[in-house]
């Protein structure tokens, strides 16, 4: 399971991030099951968050001080729908204690990824 996957990653990682393909297309807002899954990653020991799939940001948020991007938007795609433009690049810094995150906001134009 993938519970299992991060505590054994966990024994053999200083950090364990989890890429998760998730989530429904188009929508801004996480699916309770998106959270259901993010709250059993992060308690199993995924340090950070990351998802993608539904080609729109959807919002972060932090469970048990662990970060998680439901989604991250479009980066490189070739969708012309303006609410598939906008994407982010997360920046993360670590230390031994904690994690801080800075949100760089990216604008999808002509499919390549431009910094705003």
């Amino acid at each position: 399971t993938v519970k299992s996957q991060i505590e054994t990653a966990r024994t053999q990682a200083d950090f364990v991030f989890v890429s998760a393909h998730w989530g429904i297309e188009d929508h801004f807002t996480p699916s309770d099951e998106q959270k259901k899954y993010a709250r059993i990653m992060a308690d199993a020991g995924a340090d950070v968050i990351l998802g993608h799939h539904p080609h729109v940001i959807q919002k972060e948020e932090y469970f048990n001080g662990k970060p998680i991007f439901y989604s991250l938007g479009n980066f490189v795609f070739d969708q012309r729908k303006p609410e598939t433009s906008q994407s982010q690049i997360v920046q993360l810094d670590f230390t031994s204690t904690t994690c801080k995150v800075k949100v760089h906001p990216v604008t999808i134009h002509q499919c390549k990824p431009e910094m705003q």
